[in-house]
C-alpha cells in the first residue's frame, strides 16, 4: 500500500507564506459569501442573464441560432439516441443544456438538463477508459457544478442534496490526489490535464461554498496553483504543448480567471500570456481553411483546435479590444455550416458587438514568439493560395525557465523537432509534421539527424528529464522582416546530446516572398563521439520484470537488460523511468555482471520521468548492460536507455530530411526534386555542396494509432552532405507553385566560407542574392 505523503508542492514552490494563504483565502470567503445566497454566480448572474436574453434576437442573433442548431443533438445524446463518441461529453453537456433552459424557459429542455446533472451524479458514470481517466473529473466536476448553480431553484431539496453531496465526494477525492497522492499532473503548469483538473475542482468550490466547510480549502490550493501557472505561462501567448492543446488547457484557464475576476477578488487577466493567446491563435491560421484542417500545428495536435477556438477569441476581444481576435471568433465560427458546437454558450456570454472585426489585409505577415521561440511568416493574409511557412526552435520549457527549472513543468506533448519547418502553398500542406506520434522521434519531423541519431528527448511523450539534464537549449538568435523577404536564424546544436559531438548546427532561413524559401545550414561535428538510445521494446526482461502493453518495463523485481553492439569503448549509461514513491524503490545498472552505479529516487517535488546517470564503464562488443530494480516502486516503469561516449570514433553523416503528405509525387526534374500534391507543387533544389546523396520513399511513423488523424507513413526526402574536413554548409532551395506554372529557370549559387552568391530567374524576372551568413546580412536585388 502507497504510503501517504502530505505534501502541498505548489504551496512551497509559489513561496507563499501562511499568512498571505489567510489573506487570500478571507478575501475569497468574503467576496463568495456575498453571493452565496444568489444564483446564478458561476460566470453568469441575474443581470448579465436578463440582459443576455434580451441580446438574443439582436446583436447576438447569429450566435444564438447557431447554437439553437445544436441543441436537438444535445438533447440526442441526453438521451441516448445519439451515440456518444468522448465519455468527457457527458459532463460538458449539462452546462449546454442547463444554458439552453435559461434563454428559453423551455420546460422540455429544464427536463433534459435535469436528467443530464441527476444522471452524472447518482450512478457510475465516472468510470471511464483509461486513456481518458484524468481527464474525465475534470469536465465532469465543472459541469455539475455549473448545472448545480444555474439550475439551482429548479431543483428539489433531494436532488440538491444528491447533487451536492456526489460533487463534494468527487471535489475531495480530487483534492486529496493533489495534496497528499501525488496525482502526477498536481505541479506541472504547463500541462492540459492540470489546468483542467485544478479548474474544474475550483467550479466545484465555488458551487459549494458556504453549504460544505471542505470549498475554502478546495479554493486555496487552486488559487495557489493558478496563481503559479499565471506567473509561468510563456509571456508571448505561446503554447509548449502544441496548437490544440494550447485551446485544451487554455479554455480552462481562462474558465478560471473569469471565475477568480467575478468572485474571487483577483484580477489574472493582466497576465502576459492571455493577452497575447489569441495573438497565438490567430497567426496558427492557414491561408484555405476547412472544418478539419485550419491550423498548423507543432507538437500533438490536428490540423486545427480540439474545439472551435472562437470561445476564448470572443471572451479575449471582450477583454482587450482586440480586433483581431473578434475577427478571427467570427473566423471559427464560420468554418463549420451549422451550429456552435460544445461550449457554444461561452461565446454567447462572452460575444461583445461593440469590438469591431479587424480587416485581414492589416495583419502582420511575420510573428515571432520569442518565448516558445516559434516563427510564422507569409506571403499574404487575404490570398487562400498564400504561402505560410512555420518554425520552430525553442529550448523545450521555454526561454526563460529552461536553463533553471528543477523539475519539468508538463512539455510531454512536445516533440524533438527543433529547426523544424513546415510548408502551406497553394491550398496545401507541402513540407508536413507527423501530427500525434506515440512515439517520439527526431527522424519525424523536418529536421537533422547526426550519425543516425536525433535530438533529446526521443521517448513515448517527450523525454523531458533527458532535456533538463543534458540542457537542452536550441533557440532562436535573429529575425528580420523587409517587404521583400523575412530572414530567421537559428542556433539548433543544443537540442542535441553533448557527447554526439555537434559542434555547430546553425539553420538560417530566407523566406523570398512570395514563394522561395532557401535554407542554409551551417555544420560542424565532431568525429568522436556517440549516443545510442534503447526504446523499452527493444529491452530484454527477466526475474519477474516484463513489458506492459505500452512497451514499457514493469514489475515487482528484475533486470531490463541488452547486449552491446556498438563501437567498444568508454561509456556512461542512463536510465529513464517514473517512480512516483520517493525512497521505495532500489535500483541499479549493471554491466556483464558488476554493478556500477546503485540509486534510489529523491523525487519529492515531481512526478515526472527521472533520469539516472552512471559513472564511466568500458563496454564491449556483446557486453550485457542491465537496469535492475529490487524492488520495482509501485507503479515505477521504465521507459527509456542510453549508452554514451564523448570518445568513440564514428564515421560523419548527417541527414537532411523534409517529409511530404503520403500521397505526393516525386521525381526527380533535371536540376532540382519535384514534390507534386493535388495541383501544388514544391520544386527543390539542393545547391550546396555539390556532392550530395539523395534519396527518397515512405518513412514509417513509430506508433501513429494514438488517433486516427496521425500520418502512419510519410513520404521521406534525405540529403546527405558530403565534408570538408569536419565541417560543411547545406544550401537548399524550395519553390512553390501551381502545378502547371513555370519553375524557376537559370538557378545558380556558390558558397565561399560564410558567404553565399545565388540567383534565378521567375516569371522573367531575375532575382540575385547576396547572403553573409556569419553577419546575418542580406543583399536582394
Amino acid at each position: 500500500m502507497r504510503a501517504a505523503v502530505l505534501l502541498i508542492p505548489i504551496l512551497l514552490l509559489t513561496a507563499t507564506s501562511l499568512s498571505a494563504l489567510e489573506t487570500r483565502k478571507e478575501r475569497a470567503s468574503l467576496s463568495l459569501q456575498d453571493s452565496e445566497r444568489s444564483h446564478p454566480r458561476l460566470l453568469l448572474d441575474r443581470q448579465k442573464l436578463l440582459s443576455l436574453r434580451s441580446e438574443l434576437q439582436t446583436t447576438h442573433k447569429f450566435l444564438w441560432e447557431r447554437y439553437q442548431q445544436d441543441i436537438p443533438r444535445m438533447v440526442g445524446v441526453a438521451e441516448g439516441r445519439i451515440k456518444l463518441e468522448d465519455i468527457r461529453y457527458e459532463g460538458d453537456l449539462v452546462p449546454d443544456l442547463a444554458f439552453a433552459w435559461l434563454m428559453t424557459k423551455d420546460r422540455d429542455l429544464l427536463r433534459e438538463a435535469k436528467h443530464q446533472l441527476l444522471k452524472l451524479t447518482g450512478g457510475s458514470q465516472w468510470d471511464s477508459e483509461e486513456s481518458l481517466a484524468y481527464l474525465v473529473p475534470s469536465h465532469f466536476l465543472l459541469g455539475i457544478a455549473l448545472g448545480y448553480d444555474w439550475l439551482f431553484f429548479e431543483l428539489t431539496p433531494e436532488e440538491k442534496s444528491q447533487v451536492a453531496s456526489r460533487l463534494g465526494r468527487e471535489a475531495e477525492r480530487q483534492y486529496q490526489a493533489i495534496t497528499s497522492g501525488r496525482i502526477w499532473w498536481r505541479n506541472q503548469y504547463f500541462q492540459n490535464h492540470s489546468h483542467s483538473n485544478t479548474c474544474g475542482l475550483a467550479f466545484a468550490a465555488a458551487a459549494l461554498y458556504g453549504e460544505d466547510d471542505r470549498a475554502a480549502k478546495w479554493l486555496e490550493v487552486c488559487d495557489a496553483f493558478f496563481q503559479k501557472v499565471f506567473e509561468d505561462m510563456p509571456s508571448d501567448g505561446g503554447s509548449l504543448e502544441g496548437y490544440a492543446y494550447a485551446g485544451y488547457g487554455g479554455e480552462y484557464l481562462l474558465k478560471y480567471a473569469m471565475l477568480a475576476k467575478d468572485l474571487l477578488g483577483k484580477d489574472y487577466t493582466r497576465c502576459p500570456w492571455m493577452r497575447n493567446f489569441a495573438t497565438y491563435l490567430l497567426h496558427g491560421l492557414l491561408p484555405n481553411r476547412t472544418a478539419k484542417e485550419w491550423a498548423m500545428t507543432f507538437g500533438d495536435a490536428p490540423r486545427r483546435g480540439w474545439t472551435s477556438t472562437a470561445q476564448h477569441l470572443f471572451l479575449l476581444a471582450r477583454l482587450y479590444r482586440d480586433p483581431a481576435a473578434q475577427w478571427m471568433g467570427n473566423i471559427a465560427i464560420r468554418l463549420t455550416g451549422t451550429g456552435l458546437g460544445s461550449h457554444g454558450w461561452m461565446m454567447l456570454i462572452y460575444y461583445d458587438p461593440t469590438v469591431n472585426a479587424a480587416d485581414p489585409a492589416g495583419f502582420p505577415t511575420f510573428m515571432h514568439f520569442s518565448e516558445v521561440d516559434q516563427v510564422m511568416m507569409r506571403s499574404s493574409w487575404t490570398d487562400p493560395a498564400a504561402m505560410l511557412i512555420g518554425f520552430k526552435c525553442g529550448p523545450f520549457m521555454g526561454k526563460t525557465l529552461s536553463r533553471t527549472a528543477l523539475f519539468d513543468y508538463g512539455t510531454g506533448h512536445e516533440g524533438p523537432d527543433a529547426g523544424a519547418f513546415q510548408i502551406f502553398a497553394n491550398r496545401q500542406f507541402l513540407a508536413i509534421d507527423p501530427l500525434y506520434p506515440g512515439y517520439k522521434l527526431t527522424a519525424n519531423y523536418n529536421t537533422m539527424l547526426f550519425k543516425g541519431v536525433g535530438q533529446l528527448g526521443e521517448q513515448t511523450a517527450f523525454g523531458s528529464a533527458e532535456a533538463l539534464h543534458f540542457q537542452h537549449y536550441p533557440e532562436i538568435v535573429q529575425t528580420q522582416s523587409q517587404t521583400t523577404y523575412d530572414y530567421v536564424v537559428a542556433d539548433v546544436a543544443r537540442a542535441y546530446h553533448p557527447a554526439l559531438g555537434l559542434r555547430r548546427f546553425r539553420r538560417h532561413l530566407l523566406f523570398v516572398k512570395p514563394n522561395v524559401l532557401l535554407i542554409a545550414d551551417e555544420i560542424s561535428l565532431d568525429s568522436k563521439g556517440m549516443v545510442y538510445n534503447y526504446a523499452p521494446e527493444t529491452l530484454q526482461t527477466s526475474g519477474g520484470l516484463k513489458h506492459a502493453p505500452n512497451d514499457y518495463v514493469i514489475g515487482a523485481q528484475g533486470d531490463a537488460f541488452l547486449v552491446f553492439g556498438g563501437v567498444p569503448g568508454p561509456y556512461q549509461l542512463t536510465a529513464i523511468y517514473l517512480d512516483n514513491v520517493p525512497g521505495a524503490g532500489k535500483y541499479s545498472m549493471v554491466v556483464d555482471g558488476k554493478t556500477i552505479h546503485s540509486w534510489t529516487s529523491k523525487n519529492e517535488d515531481t512526478d515526472d520521468h527521472l533520469l539516472a546517470v552512471s559513472p564511466t564503464v568500458e563496454l564491449k562488443l556483446g557486453s550485457r548492460i542491465a537496469f535492475h530494480a529490487e524492488p520495482m516502486a509501485e507503479g515505477c516503469r521504465l521507459v527509456k536507455m542510453t549508452a554514451f561516449s564523448s570518445q568513440v570514433a564514428m564515421p560523419l553523416k548527417a541527414e537532411w530530411l523534409l517529409h511530404f503528405d503520403p500521397n505526393t509525387e516525386i521525381q526527380r526534374d533535371k536540376n532540382r526534386i519535384q514534390a507534386c500534391l493535388q495541383g501544388s507543387t514544391a520544386d527543390i533544389y539542393n545547391l550546396a555542396p555539390g556532392q550530395c546523396l539523395i534519396q527518397w520513399g515512405l518513412h514509417q511513423v513509430k506508433k501513429p494509432n494514438l488517433e486516427a488523424f496521425t500520418f502512419r507513413e510519410t513520404k521521406r526526402l534525405v540529403i546527405q552532405p558530403a565534408w570538408n574536413e569536419n565541417s560543411t554548409t547545406m544550401l537548399t532551395l524550395i519553390h512553390t507553385r501551381q502545378e502547371r506554372s513555370n519553375s524557376l529557370e537559370q538557378v545558380s549559387a556558390e558558397v565561399v566560407g560564410h558567404t553565399i552568391s545565388a540567383a534565378w530567374s521567375s516569371e522573367n524576372h531575375r532575382v540575385s542574392l547576396e547572403w553573409n551568413l556569419a553577419n546575418a546580412e542580406v543583399r536582394l536585388k
